[in-house]
């Protein structure tokens, strides 16, 4: 048996086997405990190092742990306050994305809104002057103020525009 085992060949033995009356049967019974318990031992020490790998992958993966000695109870510590940071983290940005989609959607609202008020603005520009002739002798000065309103208004849809984009 190797140094790892937590059964001695002692304890194997039946207690006929120590009393000097062991059968033929006996004998095989004790090899195939021993086995088994050497099974046993060889799967509970391959359990024990992959738990051992695991704690290493888990201290690797942490930030600032993955030059320092630390303990089993450390790294757990450690690896949940990064898991809480990360959630808090995640829980901010999920608002600032809910926040700015909210706010896409009222300026892509408001874009529409303007874009509909340009034909009405072309039709009133056309419009205006015809009624505002006989009433004053500057025709062009309101077809100017016109343009004027068109052009910020259009302006005013692009720097949206570019907002959104």
């Amino acid at each position: 048996m190797d140094d790892d085992s937590d059964f001695d060949d002692e304890q194997l033995e039946s207690p006929l086997s120590s009393q000097g009356g062991m059968n033929s049967g006996d004998g095989v019974v004790d090899d195939h405990k021993r086995h088994a318990r050497a099974q046993h031992n060889a799967l509970e020490r391959r359990r024990r190092d992959n738990i051992k790998d695991m704690y290493t992958s888990l201290k690797d993966a942490v930030p600032d742990m993955q030059n320092e000695r630390a303990s089993r109870a450390v790294i757990l510590r450690r690896a949940i306050e990064v898991i809480e940071e990360k959630q808090q983290q995640q829980a901010e940005l999920q608002a600032d994305c809910d926040r700015l989609r909210n706010e896409t959607a009222e300026l892509e609202r408001e874009i529409r809104m303007l874009k509909g008020n340009l034909p009405k603005l072309h039709e009133t520009q056309k419009t205006l002057p015809n009624l505002i002739s006989p009433i004053s002798a500057q025709p062009t000065s309101v077809s100017t103020v016109m343009k004027a309103q068109q052009g910020e208004l259009r302006s005013e849809i692009g720097g949206k525009e570019a907002r959104m984009g």
